[in-house]
């Protein structure tokens, strides 16, 4: 068991032991564990170069990709605070996070570039620095993060704290959630709270170095960053990211990659039952689909089984990660689908 509590560190963990082992699968792309430490460190130090230190903001605004998992790796290891923001807001709801969370850094995906700029960044937080990931030429005056990163290629960042944090309960992330009345709250999660909730995942997901892990819940939800890219990188397993959901798709890849774990909210359920049979494709590989996010009607667990899913039942919320779960033979004793 990895004790360190700086996810950082865990990748550090497995870079050193398996360096050639994929850590991720992006749209073609394999990603090694040496090259993920590679992208954190060098990511690491363009935010030293920019001020970054320990307790500052850094909040992204980015669809599933590498480079939201760079920056999540790098605030841990420098000792920021990461902000993932949810990409569907409306520029209300942005300039309040923004304004709420102080961040120094926003880096943004192009595509929201327009959303961005609409809120006049540069007088509303003159302070604020903007880094964009993709088409920057279409923002004149914002520095382009692949460019700016790729300087520190083969560097260290200096007094990494990838031994873990001084405190474990200093600030990791601040995840923002929509809560009962008025304004998104922002729930302060602490590496302590990560550490153990990767060792939980271990139960609930049974999961273990020789996983493959599809992960299509955005990042900015807990679902996908706390709750999978997080405990596949603790055990040293491999996620296949997808950039959005696309149910068929899913089925692809789950057939190809021959993934073992996978995670969806009834939405994405609904969309993959909705797939016609001969677009399927083989679910052998598939030792546990886990559900959750919302109420789950007794009639959905069984089309999802008889689709061949192999169903269990988990519930939690942002503040907490997961904090009960049900083992498909549980889950189904519970529903009383069948009998035992």
């Amino acid at each position: 068991m990895i004790q360190c509590m700086n996810i950082a560190g865990w990748v550090k963990h497995w870079c050193e032991r398996h360096p050639n082992k994929v850590a991720i699968l992006y749209e073609g792309e394999k990603i090694t564990y040496l090259d993920l430490h590679r992208r954190a460190s060098r990511t690491s130090c363009w935010l030293q170069s920019l001020g970054i230190e320990k307790g500052d903001r850094v909040a992204a605004m980015l669809d599933n990709s590498p480079e939201f998992i760079d920056l999540y790796l790098a605030c841990s290891e420098t000792g920021a605070i990461f902000v993932p923001i949810n990409t569907r807001l409306s520029g209300g709801e942005l300039s309040f996070i923004l304004e709420n969370s102080g961040p120094k850094l926003f880096v943004f995906g192009s595509r929201f570039g327009d959303i961005i700029e609409s809120l006049n960044p540069s007088e509303e937080w003159p302070s604020l620095t903007l880094a964009v990931v993709g088409n920057s030429e279409a923002h004149a005056g914002i520095p382009d993060y692949i460019t700016q990163t790729s300087a520190f290629e083969g560097e260290a960042p200096s007094s990494a704290c990838l031994k873990g944090p001084s405190d474990p309960e200093d600030p990791q992330i601040i995840m923002y959630t929509s809560g009962t009345t008025g304004q998104p709250k922002g729930a302060i999660l602490p590496h302590r709270k990560l550490f153990f909730n990767c060792l939980n995942g271990g139960d609930y997901f049974k999961l273990n170095f020789d996983d493959t892990m599809l992960v299509v819940l955005p990042l900015f939800h807990s679902g996908g960053l706390v709750i999978q890219v997080s405990p596949t990188l603790y055990y040293g397993a491999t996620m296949v990211l997808h950039p959005r959901f696309d149910p068929v798709r899913v089925f692809q890849d789950i057939e190809h990659f021959r993934v073992t774990k996978f995670l969806g909210v009834p939405t994405v359920f609904r969309s993959l039952l909705k797939v016609a049979p001969d677009k399927r494709g083989d679910l052998s590989s598939l030792e546990i689909a886990t559900i959750g996010g919302e109420k789950v009607p007794p009639e959905m667990i069984a089309r999802c089984k008889a689709a061949g899913f192999p169903i269990r039942q988990v519930m939690g919320q942002t503040e907490t990660s997961i904090f009960l779960w049900a083992s498909e033979k549980d889950l189904i004793k519970k529903l009383s689908l069948e009998p035992g």
